[in-house]
């Protein structure tokens, strides 16, 4: 029962928190929201991985993660936003959250979620992109730190569980980590173009 009602508290804060930022800056509503998951998301999973990794540890990371993929999805499909890729991200990484957490693997579970730690960067970079910010020497520092905590917790670290999973012969989360990985990689290769783009205009 504490479950359930931990969920819904979080579900509904998550909610009221995208609406809110949504009224304040439609453009950015979506993403300031992201980036406050993951700001609180990535936290707690270094915090656990540092200090205990268990049951309760991944349920409360697991309920902040569905609460978020359920109202970022709501939000998106509402306003037509949503992209095939977006579809594809959350569904995985429902199943591959949903997977680690009913076998008991809750290290991998952990482990994933500590990716969130580039999506602030990402966000503040779209921003700074968006008005005409590039120039400024927080966008050049963003963009470092985005690239460098891309390529450690989404590409090396998605390699690392994908490799362990399959040699622990868990399907349903190498599959599901190994798409994630896919797009992981897609992202970062446009990444790493704009970056050069961004940087060669200058």
């Amino acid at each position: 029962m504490y479950t359930y009602i931990l969920f819904l508290t979080i579900l509904y804060c998550f909610y009221q928190s995208i609406n809110i930022w949504t009224d304040l800056t439609p453009l950015y509503g979506s993403r300031i929201n992201a980036s406050i998951f993951s700001f609180i998301t990535s936290l707690l999973s270094i915090y656990y991985i540092l200090t205990n990794t268990n049951e309760s540890s991944a349920t409360l990371i697991s309920i902040i993660c569905f609460s978020y993929l359920i109202t970022d999805t709501c939000h998106h499909t509402i306003n037509s936003t949503l992209t095939k890729q977006d579809i594809v991200h959350h569904l995985m990484m429902a199943i591959a959250i949903t997977t680690s957490y009913n076998l008991g693997h809750y290290w991998y579970l952990i482990l994933g979620t500590t990716s969130e730690i580039s999506t602030p960067f990402l966000h503040y970079c779209y921003y700074c992109k968006m008005e005409y910010k590039t120039k400024h020497s927080s966008f050049i520092a963003s963009s470092i730190m985005l690239i460098t905590s891309y390529f450690i917790f989404r590409i090396l670290n998605f390699s690392y569980i994908v490799y362990t999973s399959w040699n622990a012969d868990v399907t349903s989360i190498y599959t599901s980590m190994g798409i994630l990985l896919i797009l992981n990689i897609y992202w970062f290769v446009l990444l790493l173009r704009i970056a050069i783009k961004v940087l060669y205009i200058k």
